[in-house]
């Protein structure tokens, strides 16, 4: 592979000239940030020169725990996105066949890309609410299909898979040999009736998550994925030539973090309840505006009825000092993304300036 293979990731490069520097960020996909004052935790006697290649035996327990596998399933990585890069190098090979939900994180498509794959689009409508279309997947199906790619919760929308759907692709994958890599930073959020990772339902299955999106840790870099034990040790291989080993000091805070799991559940769950209303009654209150509201996450996907999301993204920056993402980086122009896990009145303001913003080109 030549360094003329990695392309830009626009929406990465677009959003860190951004991001560090706005008042209101709308444009956040997980819970703000949180710091070990608020968790009261911290690491006393920390080993500069420990090295841990497999992953903190706490964090690897805890992940066993909550997520129901076994400790032999799990990679313990630098985040969720370099979980998705060793499984995809590992699996995909120039000319395969791989199937990509859309509308679609477009990093994570960005990655399956970067090993030239021939790549079918499988449309979630919004006029379904987002859902995936079982019907539509078996017909896109074929003997050359190597990899299924999908997220759940669905980034962008919010709709959630239930568990008899992923069943539903389990049998489709086992029935024609294909590996399904799901993508599930945000599964976390799915506080009532959680449907099982996907790769506790079949060995062709890979899960990929992370701290960044439930538990407001990214800065942690942590991430890790639950597959087969064999694509485990191939996919530890893999990474000797990348980073060998990942933080420890990250690794042991992120246990400490999993360790006050009930804390997170009691946020989001304040955070939905003060926050997604107040989304849900500005969005359904604009007639520039229609959405499929999400089921949960922090997360929403209005859809722009005769405004353009970049423009409009690019005068609220200019102006108005608040970040959205624009619907281009999810496949969908139309549409923009909005993040409501953070601060309420930061969000209230936020809004108003959105509805400012739009006022303004609607006067144009």
């Amino acid at each position: 592979m030549s360094l003329q293979t990695f392309q830009t990731v626009e929406y990465v490069d677009w959003f860190r000239n951004y991001w560090h520097d706005i008042e209101y960020d709308l444009a956040i996909s997980g819970i703000h940030p949180v710091s070990q004052k608020e968790l009261n935790i911290q690491i006393d006697d920390l080993n500069f020169g420990k090295t841990l290649f497999y992953g903190h035996p706490r964090l690897v327990e805890l992940i066993s725990e909550i997520y129901g596998v076994e400790k032999n399933e799990i990679l313990i990585t630098s985040g969720s996105t370099q979980a998705n890069y060793l499984i995809c190098a590992l699996l995909i090979s120039e000319g395969d066949e791989v199937i990509v939900e859309h509308p679609v994180y477009t990093p994570l498509l960005d990655v399956v890309k970067l090993f030239k794959p021939k790549v079918k689009l499988l449309e979630r409508k919004f006029e379904e609410g987002y859902k995936l279309n079982l019907d539509r997947l078996n017909e896109i199906v074929n003997q050359n299909t190597k990899m299924m790619v999908f997220t759940n919760i669905h980034n962008p929308s919010g709709n959630m898979m239930d568990t008899q759907t992923l069943k539903s692709i389990a049998k489709i994958a086992e029935e024609n040999n294909i590996f399904v890599l799901s993508d599930e930073v945000y599964r976390d959020f799915i506080l009532e009736k959680s449907p099982p990772v996907f790769s506790s339902l079949t060995k062709l299955g890979i899960s990929t998550c992370s701290l960044s999106k439930f538990y407001g840790a990214g800065a942690l870099r942590v991430g890790w994925a639950m597959c087969d034990p064999n694509l485990v040790e191939k996919a530890r291989l893999l990474n000797d030539y990348i980073l060998v080993t990942n933080s420890c000091a990250g690794e042991l805070y992120g246990a400490m973090i999993l360790e006050n799991r009930n804390w997170f559940v009691e946020k989001v769950n304040e955070i939905w309840s003060k926050n997604y209303p107040l989304l849900k009654d500005w969005v359904e209150g604009r007639n520039e505006l229609e959405w499929i509201p999400p089921m949960c996450g922090v997360i929403g996907f209005p859809r722009l009825k005769n405004v353009d999301s970049m423009k409009l993204t690019e005068l609220l920056l200019k102006k108005y000092n608040t970040l959205i993402s624009p619907g281009q980086f999810f496949g969908a122009g139309k549409h923009i993304r909005i993040g409501f896990g953070g601060d309420e009145d930061k969000l209230r303001k936020g809004l108003e300036n959105v509805g400012l913003a739009l006022d303004e080109m609607n006067r144009s």
